[in-house]
């Protein structure tokens, strides 16, 4: 029991000193015990790994990474420390990516560390926690070419790996939570514009909707199908549905804007129940796209601004984007009208040519 104890209080003076950075101490512990770099309490199940990550202590990172390596193997220390999952079904890699730590989210994935595994809450990977809290720098760290991952004996980038999904394969940059929620769905409802085309930019789908929910009491209010324009008119984000239309701009043959959920609505449905006119002109699928990215280029806001002064700017600019907006569509109807009138004409025309030879065929005959 004295052992038992003694190898406790060892373990949780590792765990202390990775959370203070105390790279001194915890030099000193591992030269003495380094099976406690594999240690974890009781409590809460964290350990020195997951504390060095969550508080982006890099240097102690490596040190209990490597001590549990070089002490229990490549396969032992794997399992017991570097996937190690704390009470909340957290890795180190996940706690890393939740507190916006880059460095060690490479450091992690690079070493061995599965980017698969989710948390048996909610089913999150670790770029569903980067998403939810914003960390664009995370996104690129896991997601780029640098980054690289041991799956069946090969080297791969993480954003290359595919995974199993009720009988389909999709790609991890893709993979639902139990939500049925993609990390560019979490993203569009953060509001994290950054992060969003981080997620583009690394192969995210535009095209990924919400599927079926595992878990109740999701907090994002769309149908099943819903894409990511539909969450963008449901939080009322102009500048994520501005993100989303510049996106599908370079994919052919896409428009989001005309797409239904399984409820049968539309982005633009979302808007207007939300009573917001402005996404509602913008995401009617009549509104030509040229003459939408003609809009952009007249929307947008000044961020070295004062917030009343930014307030002012937007309001504004809404008033003015709704009255190009009107314009646009009260010249659609003038030229409608135009082409109507034009086509009456022409049918008065051809029917006034065809009394004047009958006319004159008679007046021949006779």
């Amino acid at each position: 029991m004295g052992s038992a104890f003694s190898c406790s209080s060892v373990g949780n003076m590792l765990v202390v000193a990775a959370a203070n950075d105390d790279l001194a101490m915890a030099q000193e512990i591992l030269k003495k015990h380094p099976h406690a770099a594999v240690f974890h309490n009781f409590k809460d199940r964290s350990s020195p790994l997951i504390q060095a990550a969550a508080h982006g202590h890099f240097e102690l990172l490596q040190l209990v990474l490597e001590t549990a390596v070089m002490s229990e193997g490549v396969e032992k220390a794997k399992a017991v420390c570097i996937d190690h999952c704390n009470s909340k079904k957290q890795t180190a890699l996940m706690v890393a990516c939740k507190h916006g730590h880059p460095d060690c989210v490479e450091y992690l994935v690079t070493n061995g560390a599965d980017p698969l595994v989710t948390d048996a809450r909610r089913y999150n990977t670790c770029l569903h926690f980067a998403a939810l809290y914003g960390h664009s720098d995370c996104v690129h760290k896991l997601l780029g070419t640098r980054t690289t991952y041991r799956n069946q004996g090969q080297q791969v980038t993480v954003a290359q790996l595919v995974c199993s999904e009720d009988g389909a394969q999709v790609s991890f940059i893709d993979r639902h939570n139990g939500w049925g929620l993609t990390a560019l769905h979490i993203a569009m409802f953060q509001g994290s514009v950054n992060t969003v085309r981080a997620l583009l930019r690394h192969g995210a789908s535009l095209n990924a909707v919400i599927g079926a929910s595992r878990i109740e009491h999701s907090p994002i209010r769309c149908s099943v199908g819903s894409n990511a324009l539909h969450i963008a008119a449901l939080i009322g984000n102009m500048s994520m549905v501005k993100v989303i239309l510049e996106a599908q701009d370079g994919v052919a043959g896409l428009e989001l804007r005309s797409r239904a959920d399984a409820s049968g609505l539309r982005p633009q449905d979302y808007a207007q129940r939300a009573r917001n006119p402005v996404l509602a002109h913008l995401l009617d699928p009549r509104l030509p796209v040229a003459l939408l990215r003609q809009i952009w280029v007249n929307y947008s806001l000044e961020v070295s601004a004062t917030p009343r002064h930014q307030t002012l700017a937007a309001m504004l600019q809404k008033l003015k984007l709704m009255f190009n907006l009107e314009l646009i569509a009260l010249k659609n109807n003038l030229a409608a009208a135009a082409e109507a009138g034009a086509a009456t004409a022409a049918c008065g025309d051809a029917g006034d040519g065809g009394d004047e030879v009958a006319s004159g065929h008679d007046g021949t005959a006779f």
